[in-house]
This record gives structure tokens, sequence and C-alpha cells, in this order.
């Protein structure tokens, strides 16, 4: 992650996740949670990546920390009691989700404070990523804060359930990722079809967000980037297996390409090759991610091969003016 280099920033979570197929006695384990799944898939393809989160105070936060850190993501986490959260998932014959509970880490302890002391990781990077359920004062002034360093926001909605759509968080963000489940909560209208999917975004485009994309499993993506109209962009062919993770390849692969620069269609294509190689592997990211991926979709590689020092920002532009509180 060199200084001079493009870097992302996610602000999210980790869990360990449990998943089975129906039918079977045996369960895979495996790391888990949109944040940290985001991080290494960035880090995967080439692109610096850091992220900011809760973990447990114990051996096993400290483990699933380690394995992160040694797949080339830079790490700041918040060591709480319950800040590893907890996701168990049965599968279908085609690795599509049948049944989920999860037991999400305390979001409210990944506080501004802890957020703001990494001012120049914020302001440094190319983009942001942030999941959308997290504490509601600190996505407040984390927007404004990327706001006033000109560095645009990825929003992935998370805990829906619990903390709702937020629709107010939309104009404030410079991609919005949603799948077809999510994008209905948020407009208040079933998203079923490819067809619906297009509505969807343009619907959620008028919303704010400057670009979006309905993902829609096997039937691809609906999408529009600045100026352009919604668009749908088959998935290419996979041999599925499990499709747990393949939402925060697909997001990852996206904002690798925006922050390289590509055309948006092709941030798209990127963000479906890294969706294919996910489901095609029984956990959440797959070990077949490196900087080639960029080249099965049509671009050439790029890496960042040297890390930043310590208490370097990630971007050249970083500014040295501290965060408002």
């Amino acid at each position: 992650m060199g200084a001079a280099g493009p870097a992302v920033l996610v602000v999210g979570s980790v869990f360990v996740d449990r998943k089975r197929r129906a039918g079977e006695a045996g369960a895979l384990t495996a790391d888990g949670g949109v944040g940290r799944n985001v991080a290494e898939n960035l880090a995967r393809v080439g692109v610096g990546a850091a992220l900011l989160t809760l973990a447990d105070p114990g051996a096993e936060g400290g483990a699933l920390l380690r394995r992160l850190r040694g797949a080339g993501v830079r790490v700041a986490a918040r060591r709480v009691p319950g800040g590893t959260g907890r996701f168990e998932a049965t599968l279908d014959a085609d690795g599509g989700l049948a049944a989920s509970r999860a037991h999400c880490p305390p979001v409210e302890a990944l506080h501004w404070p802890f957020v703001r002391r990494h001012g120049p990781w914020l302001r440094g990077a190319a983009w942001i990523v942030a999941e959308l359920g997290l504490d509601a004062d600190m996505l407040d002034r984390l927007l404004s804060a990327a706001a006033r360093a000109g560095v645009p926001v990825c929003g992935l909605p998370t805990r829906m359930k619990w903390v709702g759509p937020r629709r107010e968080l939309l104009p404030r963000l410079g991609l919005l990722v949603v799948n077809a489940e999510e994008a209905g909560h948020i407009l208040g209208d079933p998203v079923e079809t490819p067809a619906a999917a297009l509505r969807a975004v343009t619907a959620l485009r008028r919303a704010g967000p400057a670009r979006c994309a309905v993902t829609l499993g096997p039937h691809g993506v609906a999408a529009a980037g600045p100026g352009g109209p919604a668009a749908h962009y088959p998935a290419p062919r996979a041999d599925a297996v499990d499709g747990t993770g393949a939402g925060d390849a697909f997001a990852a692969g996206m904002v690798v390409g925006l922050t390289w620069g590509y055309p948006f269609r092709r941030a798209v294509g990127l963000g479906l090759e890294l969706a294919r190689r996910t489901v095609e592997i029984p956990g959440n990211v797959a070990p077949s991610i490196g900087p080639e991926a960029q080249c099965a979709a049509g671009f050439a590689p790029r890496r960042i091969l040297a890390p930043a020092p310590p208490g370097t920002s990630f971007h050249a532009r970083a500014a040295a003016a501290p965060l408002s509180s």
C-alpha cells in the first residue's frame, strides 16, 4: 500500500461464519463479515486496503485479525466483548441461502472517536467503503468528513432488520450496491425480475447516489453510472456451490475498477468476475482472486506492491488538517 498509490478504506464488521448444506451434518467455518470480506477481496486484487473494525479480545478474534493482515489488509480494530459477529447459514442445493441467523457485534462500539483517530487513512483514500448498518452518529460524521476530503463513499446495506433502509444516507453516496431484496426494502416495492431491477436502479439513482448496482445472483446485475441509463449485465457462467460472499466480492470489484479510473461498465465487469470466482468455492473469498482477475474482466492488471510505513496515509494527497469533530 504505497503512499503514492490509490487505496480503499473499509469501515465494517468481522464475523465468524458457520455454513452447512441442507440435509448434511457437517459445517464449514470461515472468516466473514461484509467489511472483512470486501477488504480481503480488495487486497487480493492488488488495491491497498485497510479496515476499521471491531473484534473479540480473545484468541479467536486475534487469530482472525492476523489472517486478515496476512492477506495484505492493514487493520485497526477495537477489541471489545462480542466484537466478532456470528453468522449461521444453511445453503440449498444451488448454494443459495435457505436460512440464516446472525448475532451482530455491538456497532455502537465502532464509534466516531475511534474512526477519527485514523483521519490520515480517510483523507488519503481514493474510495471509502462503509456498511450502512453501523452506528448512525459515526456514519453521519464519516460521510461529512469524506465529503470535505473529496473522497467518494460506497455504501453497503447491513442490519436492515434493525436499522431500516436509512434512505437519508443515499444522496451522500458515490456508489450504492444492494441485492434485490435490499432494493425492494429501500423502495417499498419488491424487485423480482431483471426488468424490475432496472426500474429499481433508476429509482435509487433519483434518491441520490451517483452510481447504483442491484445484484441479481445468477441473473447478473442491473446498474447505472453518472449520467447513464440503467443497464443489465448478465452474470458469467459459474458452477455455484456457495453464493453467500458473492455480493461482497462484486462490490469490491466495482470499487477496484472505479479506484483505477476504468469506465463504469468495466468496473461492473470486474465485480461480476470476482463474484463468479467466489460462488465457485465453499467460503467467502476465493483463493483464485488475484491481480490476474483484472485480465479476465478485460483490465490491464495493476498492483500496489510496497506497504505503507506505519502512520502514513494511503494516498499522496492526504491532508494534514485534523478532521472536525
